[in-house]
Protein backbone atom coordinates (compact mmCIF):
# COMPACT_ATOMS: atom_id res chain seq x y z
CA UNK A 1 0.00 0.00 0.00
CA UNK A 2 1.73 3.29 -1.35
CA UNK A 3 1.82 6.18 1.32
CA UNK A 4 -0.83 8.38 -1.00
CA UNK A 5 -3.49 5.57 -1.15
CA UNK A 6 -2.97 5.61 2.73
CA UNK A 7 -3.83 9.33 2.97
CA UNK A 8 -5.81 10.49 0.27
CA UNK A 9 -9.63 9.30 -0.04
CA UNK A 10 -10.65 7.74 -3.20
CA UNK A 11 -13.30 9.65 -4.93
CA UNK A 12 -16.54 7.65 -6.49
CA UNK A 13 -16.31 8.46 -9.39
CA UNK A 14 -19.76 9.65 -9.98
CA UNK A 15 -20.12 13.53 -10.72
CA UNK A 16 -22.77 15.16 -9.08
CA UNK A 17 -25.88 15.99 -10.45
CA UNK A 18 -27.62 19.69 -10.80
CA UNK A 19 -31.04 19.76 -10.01
CA UNK A 20 -33.52 21.21 -12.24
CA UNK A 21 -34.96 24.97 -11.67
CA UNK A 22 -38.48 25.14 -12.89
CA UNK A 23 -37.98 28.83 -14.53
CA UNK A 24 -34.77 28.17 -16.47
CA UNK A 25 -36.02 27.90 -20.00
CA UNK A 26 -34.33 28.12 -23.23
CA UNK A 27 -33.69 32.00 -23.21
CA UNK A 28 -31.54 31.58 -19.77
CA UNK A 29 -29.47 29.56 -21.99
CA UNK A 30 -29.20 31.55 -24.55
CA UNK A 31 -28.45 34.75 -22.34
CA UNK A 32 -25.62 32.77 -21.14
CA UNK A 33 -24.33 31.58 -23.97
CA UNK A 34 -24.20 34.77 -25.44
CA UNK A 35 -22.59 36.90 -22.40
CA UNK A 36 -19.85 33.59 -22.66
CA UNK A 37 -19.54 34.72 -25.85
CA UNK A 38 -19.34 38.41 -25.35
CA UNK A 39 -16.76 37.95 -22.94
CA UNK A 40 -14.66 35.50 -25.28
CA UNK A 41 -14.36 38.47 -27.72
CA UNK A 42 -13.76 41.06 -24.98
CA UNK A 43 -10.83 38.63 -24.17
CA UNK A 44 -9.44 39.26 -27.47
CA UNK A 45 -9.32 42.38 -28.14
CA UNK A 46 -9.96 44.90 -25.31
CA UNK A 47 -12.18 47.53 -26.55
CA UNK A 48 -14.69 49.71 -25.42
CA UNK A 49 -17.61 48.99 -27.58
CA UNK A 50 -16.88 44.78 -26.52
CA UNK A 51 -16.86 46.12 -23.18
CA UNK A 52 -19.97 47.36 -23.22
CA UNK A 53 -21.27 44.33 -25.39
CA UNK A 54 -20.54 42.60 -22.46
CA UNK A 55 -22.16 44.61 -19.60
CA UNK A 56 -25.26 45.16 -21.18
CA UNK A 57 -28.32 43.09 -20.07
Amino acid sequence: MSIAECSVPASSGKAKARSNVPWWNEACSKAVQDRKKALKTLKKNPAEHYLLNYRSP
